[in-house]
């Protein structure tokens, strides 16, 4: 299950000696290696505990983004075992307490199921709507040699004002200064598109950009499009008895719809989400 960036991750452990019973092992190691090309390595084994016999466990905080790996290394018996864990910035159009409406599920132990699939819809809205959630998007890669248009990866913008800067890869390339009091790039923020004020090409591309992407305010039909979403991914995780005590033969026709998708043919969004979504599509550009 993927948490949020900060959350305190529990690593745990059993141990159990060739007869399947619980042990204490006579020497216990933990490393926890960090996202990211460098693969950092650092030995918790200080944090680790052992709460039962044969229970061994160690919290970690996850202060980075992206996959973490635990090695658990033990020796009297030996065991190695390794363990992963995902930190990523959550980002929802919508609350928890919106995602237990409409799902129907007021169980609190099904909350970190239901910010999973939060997060899931909230990206299939994104893919076909542009970014929503406000984040900074930070050296984006822009193909090209000379462009008289650069179109942002991530767009909408927020605003006029949400471009830091563009800039050539190469070594000595030009640099433009995105803020409106440098009055060098004009911006159109709803398509998320850039122009030189000089009438100019960008030129000696390729070129990385730095921006701000995503809504102010989002609109209902976005919110109720991801709600359909959020429904619908549920329906692998939902019970016959979940929404109502005796489901209605629109609810069944719907869950089994739902789930006969996914096993022919993957997840699909369903019509009703993206009749919803449609008004809001962001344009293609050739």
């Amino acid at each position: 299950m993927s948490l949020d960036i900060g959350t305190t991750f529990t690593a745990t452990l059993e141990i159990r000696d060739d007869n399947g019973n619980l042990t204490n092992p006579a020497t216990k190691t933990l490393k926890v290696t960090l996202p990211g090309k460098a693969q950092t390595q650092s030995d918790i084994s200080s944090s680790i505990t052992n709460p039962s016999i044969g229970k061994l466990t160690a919290n970690y905080t996850l202060a980075n983004a992206g996959l973490h790996r635990f090695d658990w290394a033990t020796t009297g018996p030996v065991r190695a075992q390794a363990d992963y864990a995902n930190a990523r910035a959550f980002v929802s159009l919508g609350s928890l307490a919106e995602a237990r409406a409409i799902t129907g599920v007021q169980d609190t132990t099904k909350d970190q199921i239901l910010r999973l699939l939060m997060g899931v819809a909230t990206r299939h809205v994104e893919r076909i709507c542009g970014t929503c959630v406000i984040r900074t998007f930070t050296g984006e890669f822009i193909p090209g040699e000379y462009r008289q248009v650069l179109r942002l990866l991530h767009g909408p913008l927020v605003d006029e004002a949400s471009v830091t800067s563009v800039t050539s890869v190469w070594t000595g390339g030009p640099a433009w200064d995105g803020t409106p009091a440098a009055g060098q790039i004009i911006v159109n923020a709803p398509a998320a598109t850039l122009r030189l004020a000089s009438f100019l090409p960008f030129w000696f591309g390729p070129w990385r950009a730095t921006y701000v992407g995503g809504r102010t305010e989002i609109p209902e039909d976005l919110v109720h499009g991801w709600k359909q979403i959020v429904w619908d991914l549920f329906a692998e995780f939902r019970g016959l008895t979940a929404d109502t005590d005796i489901p209605d033969l629109q609810e069944v026709a719907q869950f089994e719809n739902t789930i006969a998708q996914m096993a022919v043919s993957g997840y699909k969004l369903s019509p009703r989400a993206l009749q919803h979504l449609e008004g809001e599509r962001r344009p293609g550009f050739a």
